[in-house]
């Protein structure tokens, strides 16, 4: 329904892309470990040994009652499915921010970056929250407008997603 699934305003509030026109959103933290992915297949497989900065824009929806500390990514050869929409069981690394925050900010948006050396043919990316909701670091960011159902809820906009040689 474009309605309810569009830019820059949505269900989950009002957040203009960090660039271009559009953005991918997803649950990070949801009731029975219900989570969301986002998955692309990169331009061209990586080179084993090199070193490429992995960079992505966050920003938490305005009817989100909470933040989390992270997101994470994988490279993987193969595209992964999560048909049950799970936390995907599979090696990864964390996106955090240097300071040590939380992913909290609903006007602007964060770029979390960090650098992945390659296995070798990588050529497919994954975000997302990999852990699940006990293992999940979060806040709460209830400010009394909060509607009940997304008390415990953490949704993202993802943009700008960039992996490049360093």
């Amino acid at each position: 329904d474009t309605r309810i699934v569009k830019t820059p305003d949505n269900f989950f509030g009002y957040q203009a892309p960090h660039d271009g026109g559009a953005y991918a959103g997803i649950y990070c933290f949801y009731e029975d470990d219900y989570r969301e992915y986002v998955q692309g297949k990169l331009k061209q497989p990586l080179r084993k040994g090199e070193v490429y900065e992995i960079s992505i824009h966050v920003s938490l929806a305005d009817t989100c009652g909470l933040a989390i500390r992270s997101l994470g990514f994988a490279l993987l050869n193969e595209p992964k499915g999560n048909p049950f929409f799970l936390p995907l069981q599979i090696p990864f690394q964390e996106l955090t921010l240097e300071e040590d925050r939380y992913l909290s900010d609903k006007k602007e948006w964060i770029e979390l970056k960090t650098s992945y050396i390659a296995n070798g043919e990588e050529q497919f990316l994954i975000i997302g929250n990999f852990y699940g909701n006990r293992g999940t670091d979060f806040i709460s960011m209830d400010d009394g407008k909060i509607h009940p159902a997304e008390k415990r809820v953490a949704y993202y906009y993802i943009d700008d997603i960039c992996v490049s040689s360093q």
